[in-house]
């Protein structure tokens, strides 16, 4: 579970602050309004953690919020916070199977596709346990 006791919304910006605690609340209107307000807010990092929502639903084994927020145009899975972690190491500390699964075939898609490999060899594809 994430920490979000340590932010300070009220040093953000208020688009900031609404992503943050929306997807820290499971609160989609939140999210949304900080989308309409600044739709950069889905790559907001607070400045003290550098936590973005998506640190923070994955953190927290929020598979739907998480899987909401990446659908948003400019989401951003690669971002790292202070401590340079991502969201996928975010699931994977907690076990999260499902972000971890989700974020893994966006991210590495060639991992999970049958095929060949330079040498004609048959690949194939990982599945989480």
């Amino acid at each position: 579970m994430i920490n979000t006791k340590q932010m300070k919304y009220e040093e953000m910006p208020p688009y900031g602050a609404n992503i943050i605690r929306g997807a820290d609340e499971n609160n989609y209107n939140l999210v949304d309004a900080a989308i309409r307000e600044n739709p950069k807010a889905i790559i907001f990092q607070d400045a003290a953690t550098g936590l973005s929502a998506l640190h923070v639903a994955a953190g927290d084994g929020n598979f739907s919020m998480f899987q909401y927020l990446l659908s948003i145009e400019g989401a951003d899975p690669t971002l790292r916070d202070k401590f340079n972690r991502d969201p996928l190491e975010m699931a994977i500390a907690i076990g999260h199977k499902g972000i971890i699964e989700s974020l893994s075939k966006r991210l590495y898609p060639k991992s999970f596709t049958a095929g060949e490999n330079p040498q004609g060899e048959t690949v194939v594809p990982l599945t989480p346990r």
